[in-house]
């Protein structure tokens, strides 16, 4: 009876060693024995390995509590485990990272099938403790190969095709090859050298007018819009190192560049043009934004009244008291806040009874059919009238057509930007010398 007891003991803290106690999959350590024994054996019986990164559970985690991410943490591991074959193994490894041991598998047969089916399942809503949760997951998948010959590169390969899957938007899988490791190097120098970039002179911003279409088509203000201007690249465009610069978290110190450039040229002026600058999601998430804003007042002596901070939807959707909180204290400071691309994604109009909005962005999309499309024609007159009606002021983006700005004015959009009216250019190009910012 004491062996028994003693056996029965060892088999308890075995499992508690290698099991994750919240969701009872096998933990990182079993994963790290398992996957060994799975290279070992793989000429006889191949397999697939799969890094699974849920998308966006931190903001869930943030919002509702831990409790309510524990609670989703084990419905995932539940639903992974009741989607693959008796003969794979789940693991948790950590946080919201999970594992797939795919048996059988090669990367010919099905492995991205697996991947997608994953992908699909995890952005399917998860009903926990009363909240509809939508989420999402990013898969990186690898087999053993002559260029994956070992426990150490196949974990190394998965990880560097889940890292192509995030940065690709999330949500998405993808599947090894040696042509990778190229690119995930250049992505790697790309952010080293954006980082060098906010540290050194190679960030300008450049100015698209905004004007009233009825008074003329006056200018009455500009977009900032940052470029960088690479020493060996040359001029590369905000689509290709924005986002990057959003998931490394580089987009603060870039942001605060462009808030105080744009306040500083903006003040030498001596008429009352005013500034809109583009903030964040990430830099409302961390918190940053109305004292960034204050400090590029202050430096600069821009008036609050002639700056602009440019928000989209995709901010205002899970209703964040830090959101919120950051809203009201750019209202205080006499700041004017706008609405990004409105009529595409939700498009809620809770958001425009709720936040200090004081201006509106009408969709370029909807704008590029005005004449050819009748309802986007009684879509773009719906939004101006909703938005005036509430004391706001509609702004009618990418303006290409004299017929596009008569059909605006006709349908009383009063504001309106595009290449009609000027493309984006440097400050030396739009204003006299003695009216710029000393940089």
């Amino acid at each position: 009876r004491v062996v028994a007891q003693q056996r029965r003991h060892l088999r308890q803290v075995f499992e508690l060693a290698h099991n994750d106690a919240l969701t009872k999959l096998p933990n990182r350590l079993a994963f790290q024995k398992i996957i060994k024994e799975h290279v070992s054996a793989n000429e006889t019986q191949p397999f697939l390995l799969h890094l699974i990164d849920l998308d966006r559970f931190k903001a869930i985690n943030d919002t509702f509590g831990h409790p309510v991410g524990d609670l989703l943490l084990s419905a995932v591991a539940a639903r992974l485990k009741a989607a693959v074959r008796p003969t794979d193994i789940v693991f948790r490894l950590g946080g919201d990272e999970f594992a797939l041991i795919q048996t059988g598998g090669t990367a010919s047969d099905g492995g991205q099938i697996v991947a997608r089916r994953i992908c699909r399942l995890m952005a399917e809503p998860f009903e926990v403790a009363g909240h509809r949760l939508l989420i999402g997951a990013s898969v990186g998948s690898a087999g053993i190969t002559a260029d994956v010959p070992d426990a150490i590169g196949l974990l190394k390969a998965a990880d560097i095709a889940l890292y192509l899957a995030k940065s690709e938007g999330r949500g998405t899988s993808r599947e090894y090859n040696a042509e990778m490791n190229v690119a995930v190097g250049r992505r790697l120098r790309l952010e080293n050298d954006l980082r060098l970039a906010i540290e050194g002179e190679q960030l300008e911003l450049h100015y698209q007018p905004k004007v009233r279409l009825d008074q003329g088509a006056r200018t009455t203000g500009y977009e900032a819009l940052v470029r960088w201007r690479h020493p060996e690249r040359g001029l590369i465009p905000p689509g290709d190192f924005i986002l990057l610069a959003e998931e490394t978290g580089l987009i603060v110190p870039l942001g605060e560049w462009v808030m105080q450039r744009a306040c500083r040229e903006l003040a030498a002026r001596a008429d009352a043009m005013t500034v809109a600058v583009n903030v964040s999601a990430v830099q409302f998430k961390r918190g940053v934004v109305a004292e960034m804003v204050q400090r590029a007042l202050i430096l600069s002596g821009l008036h609050p009244s002639r700056l602009e901070v440019e928000i989209t939807e995709s901010m205002l959707m899970k209703g964040d008291a830090l959101v919120e909180e950051q809203l009201a204290a750019l209202r205080a400071l006499g700041v004017h806040i706008a609405l990004d691309d409105f009529g595409t994604g939700y498009s809620s109009l809770s958001y425009l009874e709720r936040y200090p909005i004081d201006s509106v962005k009408i969709d370029r999309s909807f704008v590029a059919k005005l004449g050819t499309a009748p309802r986007a024609a009684a879509i773009v007159k719906a939004i101006v009238s909703l938005v005036c009606e509430l004391d706001m002021v509609p702004v009618a983006e990418g303006v290409e057509t004299p017929e596009q700005s008569a059909h605006l004015e006709a349908l009383g959009c009063t504001m309106a930007q595009g290449y009609l009216f000027g493309r984006p250019k440097p400050a030396c190009e739009i204003w006299p010398a003695e009216e710029r910012a000393v940089a």
